[in-house]
């Protein structure tokens, strides 16, 4: 089903990012921003952690991208979909939506 492809941000950047191309195109890989589901459809993996940044949250951000922490590693999201519009390249997403760093998604 659908809730497969909800994104557990305490799995690791790599399992996660392997379920990003597995669900491609269903069921999807999403999580949640502003209670809109948020689907990630390609994403990097940087193998190390943002100290004290808790899981699922925002560890960086600036205008070309952001990095979520996972329970291990940081995930990037390369290109997304928020509920109701195309999918589009994160740089473009962000020229949209402010997502600053300690943003939660969830």
């Amino acid at each position: 089903g659908k809730e497969a492809g909800i994104i557990d941000f305490t799995e690791d950047a790599h399992t996660i990012e392997r379920k990003i191309r597995a669900y491609d195109p269903w069921p999807g890989t999403y999580t949640y921003a502003d209670g809109k589901t948020f689907k990630i459809l390609s994403a990097d993996v940087l193998d190390e952690d943002a100290p004290g940044v808790p899981q699922g949250n925002v560890s960086a951000a600036d205008k070309r991208g952001i990095r979520i922490q996972t329970g291990s590693g940081q995930l990037i999201p390369l290109e997304v979909q928020i509920e109701g519009k195309r999918r589009m390249a994160i740089d473009e997403f962000l020229r949209g939506y402010r997502v600053a760093e300690g943003y939660h998604f969830g």
